[in-house]
């Protein structure tokens, strides 16, 4: 047993604790107490220090089974968790997150064990594969086997009370600290800057599209006494140069970028922060550099499918905003409409600078007017401003013809890679541009990652419960 933090709690989350120190022995006791404390044949307990323990939700509530004897459990979910005398602490073995290393080392009140309980792992083993492959389709409600941001989804608040709570939002505005160009290679340079404070928590922003530039906002999505953020322009938008540039353009063109930045900064890990595209993007580079993701937070999840993207460009969201899917169809002929994407590619890449400007601005705003579940001009408007939508449109659809540089599915197929990742999945229920369903196969495939499908919302950061649980996941990951 070493002397690193340790860490567990509850099924339910609502009571969880911090352990650093040495933990002393383990053992089982068969006492008649114990067996009705844990429901079961023994306890299992480990000594801890007591001085050592930090409970950093709730505290366990607390039985006097004896006179100098409580035990402690979990009011809201009855988990039991501590067994308490004078001078000594000891803590349920099953309520750690890690008991790899937890053997008990004694056996204590022996004499009164119940008479069989030494032939219970003699007993013949349930072979049945159904019942095993059953067992894996089932959604836990239990806290995870980790610290979370933010818990639960499930069962322990009365989901009326949370969504009446106080939803939290973005951070004061603050000016960077520091900013510059990085020569990227390939004729490319990039903006970046730095905010909130030098030396606290390393955090990377990445933004959507592709092609659509960070935003002043987007700092405030970090609390700027605990962080230090960086954002940046990806190659050919925003003041990044050149502007709307396709050479040398490609995610991972990008993915060596942002380990260029993080080089630049001398951050050994950093969080990483995406959402859209952003979200693309930074699960490739988690993927590709999981080694130097501390945390990762995704809004908005795309995979960059082929189904993805003729949901959004060919049909599928055609069906749920008929208007503006006339206005996206205006610029391109009846005869090449059987591929969207490839026949505004004609128009973005061409000679005729008024062709390319008619096709940037009908899909810019096809983007901007369908990405909130409700018309918000603040949002859309950038979308129609000429400058803003040739780099978006040139860059997006670029990125989207050659689907991302991508193998199909390859973003779910090496999810594994995540797996030691802490992280935060946030998508709205009524997101257009990204189905749903990616974001719940990313869960799937990343069960450590706390997983928020927010009701009422659409695919914006900006709308209240997304940018609720974003705040939240910053917060969290700092420790707040």
């Amino acid at each position: 047993m070493t002397d690193e933090v340790r860490t567990g709690g509850c099924q339910c989350g609502a009571v969880r604790f911090r352990i650093k120190g040495k933990l002393g022995r383990a053992s089982i006791c068969h006492c008649r107490m114990c067996q009705k404390q844990f429901g079961s044949f023994f306890g299992a307990l480990v000594t801890v220090p007591k001085d050592g323990v930090e409970w950093v939700r709730e505290e366990p509530t607390y039985f006097q089974s004896s006179v100098n004897i409580d035990r402690g459990f979990c009011a809201r979910c009855g988990t039991p968790l501590t067994y308490r005398q004078p001078g000594a602490l000891e803590i349920a073995i099953g309520a750690f997150d890690d008991r790899s290393d937890l053997a008990p080392q004694i056996q204590v009140n022996y004499a009164v064990r119940l008479p069989w309980v030494e032939t219970i792992f003699d007993q013949p083993v349930h072979q049945d594969p159904d019942f095993y492959s059953r067992q894996e389709q089932i959604i836990s409600f239990q806290h995870p086997d980790h610290e979370t941001t933010d818990w639960p989804a499930h069962g322990l608040k009365d989901m009326s009370n949370e969504m009446n709570s106080e939803l939290r939002t973005l951070y004061p505005e603050i000016e960077a600290f520091e900013s510059g160009m990085l020569d990227v290679g390939d004729g490319h340079h990039i903006y970046w800057e730095r905010s909130g404070t030098r030396g606290a928590k390393p955090a990377v922003f990445l933004h959507g599209g592709p092609g659509g530039g960070f935003s002043p906002k987007h700092r405030q999505l970090f609390d700027s006494k605990l962080y230090d953020v960086i954002l940046f322009d990806q190659r050919g938008c925003g003041k990044s140069t050149p502007n709307a540039s396709l050479e040398a353009n490609t995610t991972w063109h990008l993915v060596a970028d942002i380990e260029r930045l993080r080089e630049m900064c001398g951050f050994e890990k950093w969080l990483v922060f995406g959402g859209s595209w952003g979200s693309t993007l930074a699960l490739a580079y988690a993927e590709t550099h999981p080694n130097r993701v501390s945390e990762l937070v995704v809004r908005g999840i795309y995979t960059l499918t082929r189904a993805e993207l003729e949901w959004y460009y060919q049909f599928g969201v055609s069906e749920m905003f008929p208007d503006k899917w006339e206005r996206f169809l205006a610029p391109i002929p009846e005869a090449e409409r059987g591929d969207m994407m490839a026949a505004y590619r004609r128009r973005l890449v061409g000679a005729d600078g008024k062709a390319q400007l008619e096709a940037a601005l009908a899909w810019s705003l096809w983007e901007g007017e369908t990405i909130t579940l409700l018309p918000e001009p603040e949002t859309s408007d950038k979308f129609g401003e000429d400058h803003f939508a040739i780099a978006f449109a040139r860059i997006e659809n670029h990125y989207f013809v050659h689907a991302g540089w991508l193998e199909e599915g390859q973003l779910l197929r090496d999810a594994h890679k995540l797996a030691d990742i802490p992280g935060t999945i946030v998508h709205g229920r009524y997101d257009m541009p990204c189905p749903a369903r990616y974001a719940w196969a990313l869960h799937k495939a990343w069960p450590k990652a706390d997983f928020h499908l927010i009701e009422g919302a659409g695919h914006s950061y900006s709308e209240p419960g997304i940018l609720d649980r974003l705040i939240r996941a910053t917060d969290g990951f700092a420790g707040k």
